[in-house]
């Protein structure tokens, strides 16, 4: 069980590791300050756009604290309600086991 319960951990790490450079990327090099700004000249005033970039840019640590909460609450709701519809068929899985398949199955769509 230890080296289910190591390797479910190492999956979860890997995983936000990944999922949180994604996000980094996406931040400073695709949806630049320069991106949004331009999006939003024709909708909102410059005085208005720097505010909102600058929110944006004071915020946005909480992404990476709030991304493996989100995460393991995600994972650990889909594991839930997959573990009732095993005990409701009558099959005997732990939750180990389909928290580590919850979890592979989300590194699909990181591919």
């Amino acid at each position: 069980m230890q080296l289910a319960d190591q390797s479910n951990r190492n999956l979860f790490l890997l995983l936000i590791l990944i999922v949180s450079l994604t996000l980094f990327i996406s931040q400073n090099y695709i949806l630049t300050n320069e991106v949004i700004s331009e999006a939003l000249q024709l909708q909102l005033s410059l005085d208005r756009i720097q505010q909102l970039l600058d929110f944006r840019d004071q915020w946005a640590w909480v992404n990476y604290v709030a991304l493996p909460i989100i995460y393991l609450i995600k994972f650990g709701l889909v594991s839930l309600w997959i573990l009732y519809g095993t005990v409701l068929f009558g099959y005997k899985v732990s939750f180990k086991a389909i928290f580590h398949v919850v979890l592979v199955a989300e590194f699909v769509w990181l591919v």
